[in-house]
């Protein structure tokens, strides 16, 4: 404003009272090329899933065999009180109510 008042001034150019910016440009990082030597073969398909331990004893056997040995031995605590039970049982005798 005060430039523009003074009449030798007006026709004189301004910049030497003008800020003067530096214009910064910002870098971007660079992206690395990836270099792959041996071209992958392309396959359309995903690869198979890993079998399953069931899977695998399904297919040996074993599931069933596991299975037969449950049931024929089946649980140690489960068997002895049943032993008890049957026991107890024959020397009490069959019910007299019958």
């Amino acid at each position: 404003r005060e430039l523009s008042k003074d009449d030798r001034m007006k026709t004189e150019t301004w910049d030497k009272w003008l800020p003067h910016f530096k214009k910064t440009h910002l870098k971007r990082a660079k992206r690395k090329k990836v270099r792959r030597d041996k071209k992958l073969d392309y396959t359309p398909f995903p690869p198979a899933p890993q079998k399953s331990k069931l899977d695998i004893a399904l297919e040996t056997g074993e599931y069933f065999m596991a299975n037969k040995r449950k049931e024929r031995d089946g649980d140690p605590q489960k068997a002895a009180k049943r032993s008890k039970k049957d026991k107890h049982k024959k020397r009490e005798g069959p019910a007299d109510g019958e």
